[in-house]
């Protein structure tokens, strides 16, 4: 053969992928095992623990070996219930936000904190800076326009959506007595402002999504 054959990654390295992309890995070698399923477990794969009873729901999704049985290699599948997790899963969604704010402070963008949204998201740049990250490659033209596109339209129907619950909330609220004291906070941004930036950061976390769903990440050639 004059090249290796196209394989997808096992579960360990997908999820260590994330991690790594994410900019949250932790490299430290050896320590005790932890649970898959803890929000603040960030070290690599290896270290998970591994029930023979029953095994985490995550290495099931992605072909991980019985534990209770010897197996000679791991079989692969590719079904779509691996594309449905990088959709639903709460792990990946975390790892989509890390990654985002990750693309904004690459680009200049000045982040307003880890509890709040960027102030600034510069499409075209972010996209530039992704698919190195992610796929050791530059990106097209075509994958631009098309990521530019997705995010166009996902911002403008978000932030309809965020418009939208903010009027019907004004309504109901109408007739009531004001608060003589309000939130000094709440006078420090226009509330359109942060409905955008907000309405901004969702569409980014569906687009880093998709690219973490998407075949080139999780196979290799």
């Amino acid at each position: 053969y004059w090249r290796f054959n196209r394989q997808r990654l096992d579960a360990e390295s997908i999820r260590d992928a994330l991690l790594h992309v994410s900019g949250g890995l932790d490299p430290k070698i050896g320590g005790q095992s932890l649970s898959l399923d803890d929000e603040k477990n960030d070290r690599r794969t290896l270290y998970g623990e591994v029930s023979r009873f029953q095994v985490n729901e995550y290495l099931q999704t992605f072909d991980f070996p019985n534990p209770s049985l010897t197996a000679e290699r791991r079989f692969a599948t590719n079904v779509p219930l691996q594309s449905l997790y990088f959709m639903n899963s709460d792990f990946v969604r975390r790892q989509a936000d890390s990654f985002v704010r990750r693309l904004t402070a690459a680009t200049g963008a000045n982040d307003s904190g880890e509890d709040d949204f960027p102030k600034q998201f510069k499409d075209r740049a972010m996209i530039e800076a992704a698919y190195p990250l992610l796929y050791g490659r530059d990106v097209t033209e075509q994958e631009i326009s098309r990521g530019l596109d997705f995010l166009d339209a996902q911002r403008a129907s978000l932030l309809a959506r965020e418009l939208e619950e903010k009027k019907m909330a004004e309504t109901d609220a109408e007739g009531e007595i004001a608060d003589e004291s309000p939130d000094e906070s709440d006078e420090d941004e226009d509330p359109d402002m942060l409905a955008e930036r907000r309405a901004s950061m969702q569409a980014w976390l569906q687009y880093a999504r998709a690219l973490f769903s998407a075949a080139e990440f999780r196979f290799i050639d």
